[in-house]
């Protein structure tokens, strides 16, 4: 997985958010970026993964899951629905973008607490199964959250599993 070029980010200087995202996230890594998506920052980081171009979607998606896997989004049950919308509605705006991309292993080097670094393999199809296990067992406002079982459901239809 390769960060996207400047070619990758052709258009963005078109649309003011891109432009925020562009200066944001440019030329780093997903292991660099994935704090931006805390504190409530994933809805904007959605909208600008939403209307990106297809390379620069493909390779941030992976900080919005990395966020979700970490202390940080681990308990955070509204980022894991934006996340989950905005999975089905990039792929109905732009069909593959999501799919083509859904089982793929991606290798992501992190620190532990004792500053060792190792290597996480996330999919986006694992952190929508996890999210869903996680529904179904942890303590989640269901009422709140209601939404969440069902956008698993489809956006496991659209990628064909």
């Amino acid at each position: 997985m390769n960060i996207p070029s400047k070619a990758d980010w052709k258009g963005y200087e078109k649309d003011l958010d891109l432009q925020d995202f562009y200066h944001l996230v440019f030329g780093k890594r997903v292991e660099d970026i994935y704090y931006y998506f805390k504190n409530g920052a994933y809805i904007s980081r959605a909208d600008e993964l939403l209307y990106s171009n297809k390379k620069v979607f493909q390779y941030y998606i992976y900080a919005f899951a990395f966020y979700l896997i970490l202390n940080l989004g681990k308990y955070d049950e509204e980022a894991k629905e934006v996340f989950l919308r905005l999975l089905l509605d990039r792929e109905e705006k732009d069909k593959g973008s999501v799919c083509l991309i859904y089982f793929n292993n991606v290798q992501l080097e992190c620190l532990n607490e004792n500053n060792e670094t190792f290597t996480l393999e996330i999919s986006l199809k694992k952190i929508v199964d996890k999210i869903q296990k996680e529904y179904i067992l942890e303590n989640v406002d269901k009422e709140l959250y209601d939404e969440i079982p069902d956008l698993v459901r489809k956006i496991n239809k659209l990628c064909r599993w």
